[in-house]
């Protein structure tokens, strides 16, 4: 079932959180909130969910209007960060709690339980404490019980963030599969930038209370909508300058910055990609600061002029020698460079 937000604003302790805020989610859709610790992106859940109370706005759920209700009418689950599985029940029994709420007889709620046990890998672990169990199997249990109580609309708060990155891919892979087979509407809180453009039909980002653009991963990262935007997926780099007679000109150290553009006169800040950045012997001389090696990658930090650049690097690019260099040439690749203007 599909959510909508419209115009939702909360305020906690007369400080405003939320900020005229809509949002909608198709029936199937995996929608990522993402953005900085204390943007919002949690308390959007809890007001959808009906956890906190709200200032102003709708929220419905289909045709159905939801603000209005308490949250167990609301037909929406939350999967929290701390999980919140019940120390004192077996994993079956936590799985089952919902069901047993509904007041589903224990023979049906056990059976359906055993089946999204099975869904999240769990399969003979039912009668193992909660205690007894790994990071990632109670990821798993939170996971089963949260499609077990057959929500409308799931919601995700962070409930990967505690995992170590081996055991956060494993649970990227099963909410993608899960979600494929059972096509809940699901909305994902995250700050990880690339488990957003991994999982999600849709990103929406948020700063500061507000959405700043919501669409497909790829657009939002080939055509951030505003600099902060690019700055906050980490992109590239940025070089200020001025739009005069059909051109960009920004200062780069002994380079300048110069291409064709058909924005208009005036102040922008242009977003210079990591990939369109280049070592080349044909390049302009810039200062070496630091090389890392990423695995498969190598990131490097240079200076031209006052100005820091990040760029990546394949391995078959990078010799030893580099490493015990002061200075390097870099190349620029200009398309496809987005301009922003400092007005807006």
């Amino acid at each position: 079932m599909s959510l909508t937000i419209n115009h939702l604003t909360v305020d906690i302790e007369k400080t405003p959180i939320l900020q005229e805020v809509s949002l909608s989610v198709a029936d199937g859709e995996l929608l990522s909130l993402l953005g900085p610790s204390g943007c919002g992106k949690s308390t959007l859940l809890k007001a959808a969910a009906g956890f906190i109370e709200i200032a102003g706005g709708q929220i419905s759920a289909g045709a159905k209007r939801l603000d209005h209700l308490p949250p167990d009418k609301r037909g929406i689950v939350v999967v929290f960060q701390d999980l919140r599985l019940f120390s004192n029940m077996n994993v079956i029994d936590n799985v089952a709690f919902p069901l047993k709420m509904q007041g589903m007889k224990r023979a049906e709620r056990h059976e359906k339980a055993r089946y999204y046990l099975e869904k999240v890998q769990l399969s003979g672990l039912e009668r193992r404490r909660i205690s007894q169990l790994s990071g990632g199997q109670q990821q798993r249990v939170a996971l089963a019980r949260g499609l077990a109580a057959d929500p409308n609309v799931l919601l995700l708060d962070e409930p990967f963030s505690s995992l170590d990155e081996n055991l956060r891919e494993d649970m990227r892979q099963l909410l993608l599969e899960l979600h494929r087979e059972m096509k809940n509407a699901i909305v994902l809180v995250t700050h990880d930038r690339k488990e957003a453009l991994q999982l999600s039909d849709r990103i929406a980002v948020m700063k500061e209370g507000r959405i700043l653009q919501c669409d497909k991963p790829q657009e939002i990262y080939k055509h951030p909508a505003n600099l902060q935007i690019a700055q906050y997926l980490g992109l590239g780099n940025t070089i200020s300058g001025t739009v005069s007679q059909g051109f960009f000109r920004g200062d780069c150290g002994a380079e300048s910055v110069t291409f064709e553009t058909n924005r208009p006169d005036g102040a922008y800040d242009a977003l210079l990609r990591k990939e369109k950045i280049r070592l080349s012997d044909q390049g302009f001389e810039v200062s070496l600061l630091k090389i890392f090696y990423l695995g498969d990658t190598y990131q490097i930090h240079v200076k031209a002029g006052g100005q820091e650049l990040v760029f990546l690097a394949e391995p078959d690019q990078v010799e030893d020698s580099l490493y015990r260099k002061e200075t390097v040439c870099i190349e620029i690749d200009y398309g496809q460079t987005e301009l922003f203007n400092k007005m807006d």
